[in-house]
């Protein structure tokens, strides 16, 4: 399995990824899924926890594309995703139960102007958002679109147009609808 490009898993409840990832590596997309939400055991399933050693052995792994996407992830820690020094896509679509604060907070420790795409679809959001983080300033795909249970997106502070979003080529909105 050294020579592992990209994997995709399902994961349980506050996983976390044992010595023997670190020898993926020429592991470049990791897709790590929390459990389906229309899954019959939805209602009991309390949600997955990101921590800061969730990625521990993943330091020296060239991953480019990581991929979170589920209902049930509850929480990510400060710096969870440090240890992926070359991630340049991040998606994170229908974790409704995390916000735009919680990824700030996760990112903390990562390389500046790395990220290039974003993927925050049905993720709850603030009603203004503040994109100028250091993170970001080398974003050129971003979705953002809404959810039944996502807030609506009613204003994007980009603040100084030549250091936030500066290099931003598409920005996906749709279904981005008020509040009843």
């Amino acid at each position: 399995m050294i020579s592992l490009e990209k994997l995709s898993l399902d994961v349980a409840l506050d996983f976390t990824f044992k010595p023997g990832f670190r020898n993926l590596r020429k592991l470049n997309y990791l897709e790590a899924t929390s459990y389906d939400c229309d899954n019959v055991f939805r209602y009991f399933i309390k949600g997955a926890v990101i921590s800061n050693q969730t990625f521990y052995y993943f330091e020296d792994i060239p991953i480019r594309s990581l991929v979170l996407r589920g209902c049930h992830y509850k929480a990510i820690h400060s710096g969870s995703f440090a240890m992926l020094k070359n991630l340049t896509n991040l998606n994170l679509a229908c974790t409704t139960e995390l916000n735009f604060t919680d990824v700030i907070s996760a990112i903390q420790g990562m390389p500046s102007d790395t990220i290039e795409t974003l993927i925050f679809d049905g993720m709850k959001m603030e009603s203004v958002m503040n994109w100028c983080h250091k993170n970001f300033n080398n974003v050129k795909r971003l979705s953002i679109r809404g959810t039944a249970s996502a807030m609506w997106v009613n204003e994007i502070k980009i603040g100084n147009e030549n250091q936030c979003l500066a290099s931003l080529e598409h920005l996906n909105m749709g279904a981005n609808y008020p509040p009843y």
